[in-house]
C-alpha cells in the first residue's frame, strides 16, 4: 500500500517534481507508459494533483503491461476522484491492472490497434522459505479480497458480469480495440486519418 501526501508548492517545486517526459503542464497531458509500479503511481498522482487544482480536462496517455495490484489501485483511486474531468488515451497494449487505470477515465478512448488483455489477479510471495501455514492463509484471504475488487471494479465499468469477467480471466484474454469496444472496456475508438495515397487514388478516379 502506498501513502501519498499533496501540500501546497510553489512553482519551482513543482517543476521539480514534474518528471521529464511523464506530465505537460501546458497542456495538460500525463503520460503513464510502462511497468505500474509505487514510483510510477506516486509520480502520477503527485502531477495529477497539481493539474486538478484548475477545472478543466486532463488527458491521460497510457501503454503499459501493468504491475503491482496495490500502485494500480492507488492510481485508480485518484483519477477516479479527481475534480477535473479525466480523459485516458490508450495505445499500444493494456494489460492486467493498466487495464483497471483504464476504467478511471470519465472518457475511456483507445487509439485502433490497442490491444487490451485481462487475467487473474496473482500475488508475488517473497522468502517462501520462512513461512508457515499461518502466513499462507492471509496471503490466500488477500489474493481472494484483492480479486473480488479487481472483478467488482471491472463490472461497474463494462457492464459485463462478474461471472463473466471470471471465466474471461481464467486464462489470458486478449481483446482488439473494436472486442474491448463491444465489451464496455471503452467508450471509443479514435478514428485514423485517411491514407494519403488513398485519396490521391480517388482524386484520380474522380
Amino acid at each position: 500500500m502506498i501513502k501519498v501526501t499533496a501540500g501546497k508548492m510553489r512553482a519551482s517545486e513543482r517543476a521539480a517534481e514534474a518528471i521529464e517526459g511523464s506530465v505537460d503542464f501546458k497542456r495538460r497531458r500525463i503520460y503513464l507508459h510502462g511497468e505500474i509500479e509505487t514510483a510510477t503511481a506516486t509520480k502520477l498522482i503527485t502531477n495529477l494533483h497539481i493539474l486538478d487544482e484548475t477545472d478543466a480536462s486532463i488527458r491521460v496517455h497510457m501503454f503499459s503491461v501493468g504491475g503491482d495490484v496495490a500502485a494500480g489501485l492507488a492510481i485508480y483511486d485518484a483519477l477516479r476522484c479527481a475534480k477535473s474531468r479525466v480523459i485516458i488515451e490508450a495505445g499500444g497494449e493494456v494489460a492486467s491492472m493498466a487495464t483497471i487505470v483504464l476504467q478511471a477515465g470519465d472518457e475511456r478512448v483507445l487509439y485502433p490497434e490497442t490491444r487490451v488483455m485481462i487475467h487473474n489477479v496473482y500475488v508475488e510471495m517473497n522468502g517462501l522459505q520462512r513461512m508457515d501455514s499461518s502466513y499462507f492463509a492471509v496471503y490466500a484471504r488477500e489474493i481472494c479480497e484483492l480479486s473480488r475488487r479487481y472483478y467488482r471494479i471491472l463490472a461497474e465499468h463494462t457492464g459485463q458480469s462478474e461471472r463473466r469477467l471470471r471465466s474471461m480471466c481464467q486464462r489470458e484474454t486478449y481483446l482488439s480495440a473494436q472486442e474491448a469496444l463491444a465489451l464496455g472496456f471503452a467508450d471509443s475508438i479514435v478514428a485514423p486519418k485517411p491514407l494519403a495515397r488513398h485519396d490521391a487514388q480517388r482524386r484520380r478516379r474522380k
